[in-house]
C-alpha cells in the first residue's frame, strides 16, 4: 500500500523542480537534486526516494535543464474561490470539458504528469516498467480529475484561465513556479534547523527537523479580460 501511495504522489508532485537531469545511455532520463556524486556514482533524490546511478550508465548531466511544469488539480484563484466549490448544475458539457482539457495542457499538468510517470519508469528494471505501463495509463488519470476542476471551476473562470496561462506572461509564471518551491523548501528548512531548540534536537537524526514543503506560491487569477 505505502509504495502505491508514493507512486500516486510522485506521478502527482513535480519532483523535478529546480533539479539536474541525468540522461543515461539507454536513452531514459531521470530529473531531481544530486545528493551525491563521487568517482564511480551519482546519487539523485527523485520525489523523496534516492535512487543510484553508476558512471558507465550515464551518458551526460544537465546542471541546467529546464523545470517540469508544476502539477496542480485547481491552482488556487483566490482564498474564496478556493475555499467555496461551485455547485455543478449537471453533467459536465462538452464544452466544459473541452475547456478543462485546454487548461490541463497549458498549465502544464498533462506534461509533467507524463514525465514523472516516465522518471519513475526510468528507475525500474525493463519488466517491472513494462508492468506498470501496461497497468497504469496517464490519460485515465487526468480523465478522472475532470470532476474536480468541475466542482471548483466555471466555464468562465477556465476560459480565463486558458487565456492566461497560455499567455507569455503565464507560461513565465508556470515556469518559475517550480524553483520558487525548491528554493522555499530549502531556506525553509535552514531555518529551522538554526532555530531548533537544542531539547527538540536530541535523538533527532541530522536535518530531521526540516519541515515539510511549504505551501506553494499562490497563483495570481487571471485577468478579467485578456485582449
Amino acid at each position: 500500500m505505502k509504495k502505491f501511495l508514493f507512486f500516486t504522489m510522485f506521478l502527482l508532485v513535480a519532483a523535478s523542480a529546480g533539479a539536474e537531469t541525468v540522461y543515461l545511455k539507454s536513452g531514459a532520463t531521470a530529473t531531481g537534486k544530486i545528493v551525491e556524486k563521487n568517482d564511480k556514482s551519482v546519487v539523485i533524490d527523485i520525489g523523496g526516494a534516492t535512487v543510484t546511478y553508476y558512471n558507465d550508465e550515464i551518458d551526460r548531466i544537465d546542471a541546467t535543464a529546464p523545470a517540469a511544469a508544476p502539477v496542480a488539480a485547481v491552482p488556487a484563484a483566490s482564498a474564496v474561490s478556493a475555499a467555496q466549490p461551485v455547485v455543478p448544475s449537471g453533467p459536465i458539457s462538452q464544452a466544459k470539458h473541452d475547456l478543462i482539457m485546454k487548461f490541463v495542457d497549458v498549465f502544464g499538468t498533462r506534461a509533467s504528469m507524463k514525465a514523472n510517470f516516465d522518471q519513475m519508469m526510468s528507475s525500474l528494471s525493463p519488466e517491472e516498467a513494462a508492468k506498470l505501463r501496461n497497468a497504469f495509463s496517464v490519460e485515465e488519470i487526468i480523465e478522472l480529475l475532470v470532476p474536480l476542476y468541475d466542482k471548483y471551476f466555471t466555464e468562465s473562470d477556465l476560459a480565463a484561465y486558458v487565456t492566461f496561462y497560455g499567455s507569455t506572461d503565464g507560461k513565465k509564471l508556470v515556469a518559475t513556479i517550480p524553483q520558487i518551491m525548491l528554493g522555499s523548501v530549502e531556506i525553509s528548512a535552514k531555518y529551522f534547523e538554526a532555530h531548533m531548540p537544542e531539547e527538540f534536537k536530541k535523538g533527532m537524526a541530522p536535518r530531521a527537523a526540516a519541515p515539510v514543503a511549504p505551501v506553494a506560491p499562490a497563483v495570481p487569477a487571471a485577468p478579467a479580460e485578456q485582449k
